[in-house]
């Protein structure tokens, strides 16, 4: 089981360890797609939230379970509760008349903290989602209020979450597994406790549900807090991480300035313990200052809030006479010893400003130097740090390192809500350090060659640059808080590298927003709620463009991306032939009191000819939303088109992005349904693929089904369902791109087309590709390629079909035979890539037969006088089509005749009455005979292969009726139209004025 945990994620360490193993939290990365957070935003939960209560809102949603994992807004007023209880009341109603916003009920919700900071003006309201009593592992709903207004809420609940049953397998028996197969299976496990949870594991961009014990131990060598899950109904070790975060008269102290660089100083050493030789033992002041009866004594590296202990050898000890300086050196205590205690107290000082509440300044504090290893650093509730070796020097010489490292325990010490995640925590250790020393540059001279550790001023994005290492993905949110703190010191007139106004207001920022516990992409919002004065979210906070600006170059503004002015437009599906197609859009704004975007002009711009010309209708704006209609076009047309949007200041917006390279397609006319996968079977739908050419090595033939990741372009969610086809869906270790010079296909089982000379091929796609000059993508019918990506004219090579949609793709292919074989391929030079292909929704449609009314003056009808009266009339102009109303005598109704016509009966007819008009709408479920008088004297319900035909027949002579039973049957073709809005054509919609009385009949 242990080999299995050895390709998880290496070491969480100041640098990754060869030694003691980390591993990560086991949540899911969470991509925001643009185009599917506008469809999450048209749901109907949504919109009457936002049309009441929540007007002013606006939300990200999880892709995946639809529901808003970060909601903001205007502050909705609570009543100012601060107690566990009043905070509970007041969140539980409002959550109760929310909950289509959950996809839970309330009664699925626990209660599990309730706090109030009296500082900051924060409260945080939490509750775990529940299943059969048992907790769903970091899965439920925050409510964030300040100063008593609901300003902030996470949905988090996985409304899909299954019923699993009891556990078969003893929480003692998960205490052995989780220590005899984990990672450390050798140590002396301390501390062991076990709960019962529902596990969401994380599965290639999905999740796996486990009942599962989360099982807590504690070893001391190797150092560990141990979270480990154990399958609580077959004792499968399931997943490991550790929770400890590695790097890992004045009394006066000479150490390095900030790294092992040859350049000392001299700085007091606050609150260190001076015993004179007779008196009792002092502490020094902030300053190193102290004051006793004689001129001698000894220091010690013990103070009233710090302990050094030298782990290498003899602590550290200084005597003095007749001095009123006393200088530690390092004939008094090693390098180590005394740079610590400088570079702890520095950090304390800075805490005591900008989190004067957090534990981790107001208890005692130990510090371990020289220890037996080399190349880090690790906070577990002490900070450890490593001995020189190995290229590296001393790690508790370096004050980054010990920055980096106190800061974990700001972060877990500060927490009054959420939960410590590492990734974020390094981000933290890092930006911690940055604000000490100005530099985003961390730990310089941590190796002996010069090298530094990390770089924190690097454009990190969330998602694509997430790797699943704690201090990889750490590196996104450091960048964000990094460029924050340049962004105030320009809004405040200041440089980045000077502690002045803005410094202090992203220390404080940094202070408070980790007070919530936020994973990486929460930061923001929590950054958000921190800086706010009044209450409400809606009108903005002090510092927001500030924050919109820093936090979208890391993906993780309050679009979860980096664009802050989005056009939404639901895709147009398939559309009848000769009708205004109509056409409607929104301009949404998610930074209107930073971007200023004044919707001016909107238009979609189309073509009939495959691209050769484009022509341009405008549309209408009124607000923020854009309607019109274009075309009335015939039917076999292929349209393709895309919208483009003008503010007032000349700014556009255009979607799909790549306009005439990439734009949606749509067929005209009715279709008939060959073949449809959807993916969501539970299988792969009978697709093959392959490696074409090039190194056949891992990922080289990268076709998987599965949920996309969101990674390099990738969609984060399927067009429908949970599975779709494409390359390198991201996840795990990998990014979502394609790799370099490969050509590999996706190809479809044989589609049978024997009966038809020309089909329609449409599926949703979702293509990132480099321009067609160095990256081929195509489709294939048959082995003949017949569609390939967009290549440029000049050469350039920077005109990349980048979808940002899922879009429908339209292909009329003629002559292909009896079978059809369809395949997508990727063909890729030695630079640049992209996320590839993404289908779903692979349909092949034949051209349906026109539908159209009978065409008749009169019915004809016949007589046997035995048996039946039988009405019939015929369509000579559709082959194959005739339909007869056979009216029978005798009780011998409600059978199948012979010859396989199917019989529908009626009864309670009045003998001599006279037929003048009969509707069947067959595909509604019931048909109608109508009478001389205009009534409907006779209806019944219909079923049969037909049942998707209507029609309706009038006649001006009227037929007799001359028994007291009426059965009806149809024959003729059955058509269905595939996908989009369709008028029902000539069966469908029949509205007829009839000869004796009425003017119309409607359905019912």
């Amino acid at each position: 089981m242990f080999l299995a945990l050895l390709g998880l994620p290496s070491l969480l360490a100041f640098a990754p360890s060869d030694t003691v193993y980390q591993g990560i939290e086991p949540r899911r990365v969470m991509p925001y797609v643009a185009s599917t957070q506008a469809r999450l935003r048209a749901q109907p939960a949504w919109q009457r939230f936002v049309a009441g209560e929540g007007v002013g809102w606006t939300a990200r949603f999880d892709p995946l379970t639809g529901t808003a994992t970060s909601a903001s807004g205007p502050g909705l007023p609570m009543g100012m509760p601060t107690t566990r209880d009043g905070l509970d009341k007041a969140v539980r109603g409002f959550l109760g008349r929310h909950e289509d916003l959950l996809g839970v009920t309330v009664r699925e919700l626990r209660l599990r903290n309730a706090r109030n900071d009296a500082r900051s003006g924060i409260a945080y309201v939490e509750y775990d989602r529940v299943v059969d009593g048992v907790p769903v592992w970091g899965a439920g709903v925050r409510a964030t209020l300040k100063y008593g207004n609901l300003v902030l809420l996470n949905v988090d609940t996985y409304p899909d979450a299954p019923h699993l049953g009891a556990a078969s397998i003893p929480s003692a028996e998960a205490l052995s597994v989780a220590m005899d197969e984990g990672p450390a299976p050798l140590a002396d496990h301390r501390e062991g406790s076990a709960r019962l949870v529902l596990l969401p594991l994380p599965v290639a961009n999905d999740v796996a549900w486990h009942l599962a014990w989360e099982v807590r131990t504690r070893t001391e060598d190797p150092p560990g807090k141990w979270v480990s899950f154990v399958d609580a109904q077959d004792g499968t070790l399931l997943h490991v991480y550790n929770e400890v975060r590695f790097l890992d008269g004045v009394v006066q102290g000479v150490h390095d300035t900030r790294t092992v660089d040859g350049r000392t100083s001299t700085s007091p050493m606050p609150l260190i313990s001076v015993r004179p030789s007779s008196g009792s033992t002092v502490t020094a002041d902030d300053a190193g200052l102290f004051s006793i009866g004689t001129n001698d004594g000894t220091v010690a590296l013990r103070g009233s809030w710090l302990t050094v202990n030298n782990e290498g050898g003899r602590e550290g000890s200084l005597s003095f006479s007749g001095t009123t300086t006393p200088t530690f050196t390092t004939s008094a205590a090693t390098e180590a010893e005394i740079d610590t205690w400088v570079f702890l107290h520095h950090v304390k000082a800075w805490a005591e400003i900008y989190a004067p509440d957090a534990g981790i300044i107001n208890e005692g504090f130990t510090s371990n130097v020289n220890l037996g290893d080399v190349c880090n650093a690790y906070y577990d509730g002490s900070v450890n740090f490593f001995q020189a070796g190995g290229g590296c020097n001393n790690s508790g010489r370096i004050a980054d390192v010990a920055y980096h490292e106190w800061g974990h325990g700001l972060h877990y010490t500060s927490l009054l809500a959420g939960t410590f995640d590492g990734s974020i925590s390094e981000g933290i250790g890092d930006i911690v350090a940055a604000m000490q020393t100005l530099d985003s540059t961390v730990a310089p001279n941590f190796g002996t060659d010069g090298s530094s550790i990390r770089e924190i001023g690097a454009d990190r994005v969330y998602p694509d640059d997430v790797v699943n290492e704690v201090h990889e993905d750490g590196l996104i949110f450091a960048g964000a808080a990094w460029d924050l703190l340049g962004n105030l010191a320009a809004s405040y007139g200041e440089s980045a590298t000077v502690k002045g106004t803005g410094w202090g207001v992203a220390s404080g920022l940094l202070a408070t927003a980790i007070q919530s516990g936020p994973t990486i992409p929460q930061s923001y919002d929590a950054y958000v709620v921190a800086d706010d004065d009044d209450g409400d979210l809606g009108n903005g906070t002090p510092h927001l463009c500030e924050l919109v600006d820093a936090f979208s170059r890391h993906g993780l503004g309050p679009t979860g991306g980096t664009a802050l002015v989005a056009l939404d437009h639901a895709s147009l599906g398939n559309q009848p032939a000769d009708a205004p197609v109509a056409v409607t859009g929104t301009i949404t704004n998610l930074a209107p009191t930073c971007v200023d975007f004044t919707l001016a002009r909107a238009e979609l711009v189309y073509s009939t000819d495959d691209g050769g010309s484009w022509d341009v209708a405008p549309l209408g704006v009124s607000g923020s939303g854009i309607t019109g209609a274009f075309g009335g076009f015939p039917a076999g047309t292929v349209v393709q088109y895309y919208l483009r949007a003008q503010g007032a200041d000349g700014t556009e917006v255009q979607l799909p992005a790549g306009g005439t390279i990439a734009p949606y397609t749509f067929y005209v006319g009715d279709l008939q349904e060959i073949y449809c996968e959807r993916f969501d079977g539970g299988d792969d739908g009978g697709y093959t693929h392959e490696l074409l050419s090039g190194r056949d090595q891992e990922g080289a033939d990268d076709w998987i089904v599965g949920t996309p990741g969101g990674m390099s372009g990738d969609p984060d969610a399927a067009f429908s369902g949970r599975r779709v086809w494409g390359n390198d869906l991201g996840g795990g270790n990998y990014n979502g791109a394609y790799q370099p010079d490969i050509t590999n296909r996706l190809s479809s089982p044989a589609i049978d087309v024997s009966q038809h000379d020309q089909v329609i091929v449409q599926y949703r796609r979702w293509l990132n590709v480099e321009d067609g000059i160095y990256d081929v993508a195509s489709v294939y019918a048959n082995d003949e390629a017949v569609w390939t990506n967009h290549a440029t004219n000049n050469r350039q090579g920077d005109e990349h079909t980048q979808d940002t949609d899922w879009v429908l793709h339209t292909l009329v292919l003629g002559g292909v035979g009896d079978s059809l074989t369809l395949g997508w391929e990727v063909d890729s030079d030695s630079g640049l890539e992209f996320g590839g292909w993404n289908i779903d929704d692979v349909c092949v449609y034949a051209v349906a037969a026109p539908e159209v009314a009978p065409r008749v003056d009169d019915f004809a009808a016949s007589d046997d006088e035995v048996e039946r009266v039988t009405l019939s009339w015929t369509q000579p102009d559709v082959e194959g089509v005739s339909t007869a109303v056979v009216v029978r005598r005798d009780d011998r109704f409600g059978e199948t005749r012979d010859d396989g016509e199917v019989v529908f009966v009626a009864t309670d007819l009045t003998p001599g009455e006279t037929i003048v008009a009969i509707d069947t709408y067959v595909g509604e479920g019931y048909y109608a005979v109508y009478t001389g008088d205009g009534a409907a004297f006779m209806t019944g319900a219909v079923e049969g292969e037909n049942a998707d035909r209507g029609a309706g027949l009038e006649t001006d002579a009227g037929v007799d009726l001359g028994g007291d039973e009426l059965q009806i049957k149809q024959e003729g073709c059955g058509c269905a139209t595939p996908t989009g809005p369709q008028s029902l054509g000539g069966f469908g919609w029949v509205v007829a004025a009839i000869a004796g009385g009425f003017a119309a009949r409607r359905r019912r």
